[in-house]
């Protein structure tokens, strides 16, 4: 690549835009370099997910008589 910096700039601030589209381009390439990660899905959708559910807790009817649980 190769670019040419016009206008007014005297050497010492054409070389510090230089370092600095250098220093730009660098890292883009070590950016591309590296692999993608998967997406991490937001808590919204995985809420939605279907997830395994328990059975529910057996809870004896309070009320009942106590001859009632026997007969169940």
């Amino acid at each position: 690549m190769s670019a040419e910096i016009s206008g007014r700039a005297d050497t010492v601030t054409a070389a510090a835009i230089a370092a600095a589209v250098e220093q730009l381009m660098a890292e883009e390439a070590a950016a591309r370099a590296v692999p993608p990660g998967r997406p991490r899905q937001s808590n919204w959708v995985l809420s939605w997910r279907p997830r395994p559910v328990e059975a529910p807790v057996h809870v004896s009817d309070p009320f009942a008589s106590p001859d009632a649980e026997d007969e169940a």
